[in-house]
């Protein structure tokens, strides 16, 4: 799916056109899991730095999800989708220059 950003700086002048796809992914385990972490954060233009800080946590714990490290957490976020027979994906636009 493509989208068109338009930024109108006044009436009738078009500033930036740009156009973005909307990417889907399936997580079936703490790999897939990672690389949508990675994917959407560099979507979103963040270092693994600037995230950590946002999110009050470590630069290491970033890495270690987006690397596919499976924390008990994880795991256990896993487990119980199994044990409901619930599914988990995510989405996130990406530019396309």
């Amino acid at each position: 799916m493509f989208y068109n950003e338009i930024i109108i700086i006044n009436p009738g002048t078009i500033a930036n056109v740009r156009k973005t796809m909307r990417q889907k992914m399936k997580i079936s385990g703490p790999q897939s899991l990672g690389r949508l972490v990675q994917q959407s954060r560099l979507a979103a233009g963040l270092t693994q730095v600037e995230l950590a800080q946002e999110l009050g946590i470590s630069q290491r714990a970033i890495t270690d999800i987006e690397t596919g490290k499976a924390t008990i957490q994880v795991r256990r976020l896993f487990d119980l989708l199994k044990m409901t027979g619930a599914s988990l994906g995510g989405e996130w636009d990406t530019a396309d220059e």
